[in-house]
């Protein structure tokens, strides 16, 4: 049985014009100890199927408005707020977007970690700085002790992301989401901090759902990729098999906008990235047809009036797309 199993679930947001469908039907599951990766453009849906995870949609304006979240079995969807409580931080941790406006800059940093080990863990005051220093150590920030008395404007971003991380595995949880957890590091940051999610999952056989623009960090992290487009999963499988061989234009089209090493120092004319013509669509019903096809060169009027199926084209790489066969030898770069 799957640790985490999202099936069909749509999450919606109430807006002046009515309800947006943030996340149309989506599914998706996570194995103990496995990370998978989530990409795809800004207001794709991955953030918000993160947090419909976690039950922090801002209500009343966000809700779940139809499917199931199980983890071990039990659906999150239809827990009080008071029994998710006890699965946030303990069961399930996040380390969210942004560390500086994650972390509360009145509180000292000894003060965030420890609140969670007070909540989840049965320890004594002295047992409780003593776990927090720990955390500290395990995620690599020099002079633990000192920095659990500093405030968050004191620390270098790399550290503030650092303490994130110490705060959301203070209670060893069984499955870690980690909401684009190098943005805004530098390379050697962003590096370090991978370093330590990758020793940290394997250390403790925990389940990552990773969230991600970053494809190369995809390559480096994950062994399971989901793709997302306006709120659905559009192309799945093993990392190696979608990255080398993509079956939906969507996921091509993401290939072929990142930079190829050298392509700026060769000599001659550079050779232009390519890019996907136009942007997300807000989405306010239930797809009924390719919510890609407006961008997609390979468009047929069958893609503009039928929803695809999800098609299975090998082992578990799985494919939304009525052209899936045309794939490998699409041109990217203009809508037909």
């Amino acid at each position: 049985m799957a640790l985490l199993h999202v099936d069909n679930l749509s999450t919606s947001f109430k807006g002046r014009k009515g309800e947006v469908l943030a996340v149309d039907r989506m599914s998706l599951q996570i194995d103990k100890g496995e990370t998978l990766a989530v990409v795809g453009e800004s207001g794709c849906g991955k953030s918000v199927t993160a947090l419909s995870v976690m039950r922090l949609l801002p209500e009343p304006l966000g809700r779940i408005s139809g499917g199931s979240i199980r983890f071990e079995g039990k659906d999150l969807a239809t827990l009080t707020e008071r029994q998710m409580r006890r699965v946030r931080g303990r069961e399930i941790s996040m380390i969210f977007q942004e560390p500086m406006t994650s972390l509360n800059p009145a509180l000292t940093i000894s003060r965030q970690i420890t609140e969670t080990v007070r909540l989840h863990l049965d320890l004594d005051a002295a047992g409780v700085r003593q776990r927090a220093l720990e955390m500290l150590e395990l995620v690599q920030i020099p002079e633990p002790a000192r920095r659990l008395t500093q405030y968050p404007h004191e620390l270098s971003g790399g550290m503030r992301q650092r303490v994130m991380i110490a705060i959301a595995l203070a209670c060893d949880p069984k499955l870690l989401i980690a909401d684009e957890p190098t943005t805004a590091l530098d390379v050697t940051v962003q590096a370090q901090i991978l370093d330590i999610l990758r020793d940290l999952s394997s250390r403790q056989n925990m389940a990552t759902m990773l969230i991600t623009h970053d494809l190369g960090v995809v390559a480096e992290m994950a062994e399971r990729l989901v793709v997302m487009y306006a709120g659905r999963m559009v192309e799945q499988g093993k990392v190696a098999e979608v990255l080398s061989g993509p079956r939906h234009p969507y996921t091509a089209g993401l290939l072929g906008a990142v930079p190829k090493l050298g392509s700026s120092l060769t000599a001659g004319p550079r050779k232009a990235l390519a890019e996907i013509p136009g942007t997300v669509p807000l989405v306010r019903a239930p797809q009924t047809a390719c919510a890609f096809a407006p961008r997609c060169p390979l468009a047929t009027d069958q893609c503009r009036t039928e929803l695809p199926p999800v098609v299975q084209i090998g082992g578990s790489h799985l494919s939304a797309c009525w052209r899936t066969e045309d794939v490998p030898g699409m041109a990217i770069g203009a809508a037909s």
